[in-house]
């Protein structure tokens, strides 16, 4: 399920509809569909980094989110920084860390997204 969540997640967090560069103490707060109470803010400017923790009641998910960009003129590799967690009611915990990115077409040519292990 959470490799799941990871895949249904990724059109979200590559669409850029949000700030690229959000300002210091920015909050977001939402419930999903399933009741889950989401809970976001940014908590340094330079280097950017958000906080998130999301509640229910079969699982917990929290962690931080920063990002180490590598830009060149024709692409940029993004590795993303920071440790997600999600605990279970059965105290069952599952820690983990993304992959690492590689954008290209930034100037010319399709734009594009590729996923890289690490």
């Amino acid at each position: 399920m959470l490799i799941c969540a990871e895949v249904a997640c990724t059109v979200y967090n590559k669409g850029f509809e949000k700030p690229l560069n959000p300002i210091l103490g920015e909050t977001y707060q939402a419930q999903g569909q399933d009741g889950a109470k989401i809970f976001m803010e940014q908590i340094s400017h330079h280097p950017p980094i958000s906080s998130f923790l999301v509640e229910h009641k079969n699982y917990r998910f929290e962690g931080s989110m920063e990002w180490a960009i590598r830009a060149g003129v024709q692409s940029a590799d993004v590795d993303y920084l920071g440790t997600r967690r999600v605990t279970f009611p059965d105290g069952g915990v599952v820690t983990y860390n993304n992959s690492r990115d590689k954008i290209y077409g930034l100037m010319l040519g399709t734009f594009g997204h590729q996923r890289i292990g690490r």
